[in-house]
């Protein structure tokens, strides 16, 4: 459950850069930077989410799937 809100708090980080980064005018030194910046960022994201995704795995194998109360 941690590393998925890690992921959702991830996301919303990039979805800002990426409205930051429409705001810059085309060709800006600013905007390349903001671009670089958002791919790395990606790039960390897609690692973490397939961790998160081995993890649930490794996880509903074991059977210890964290599991949302009924009520």
């Amino acid at each position: 459950l941690q590393n998925y809100e890690s992921c959702k708090n991830y996301a919303q980080e990039i979805h800002q850069k990426i409205n930051e980064f429409k705001k810059l005018p085309n060709g800006s030194s600013q905007r390349a930077k903001v671009s670089s910046t958002i791919r790395t960022m990606t790039t960390e994201f897609n690692k973490d989410v397939d961790k998160l995704s081995n993890d649930l795995t490794t996880q509903s194998r074991n059977g210890n799937m964290y599991r949302i109360p009924e009520y």
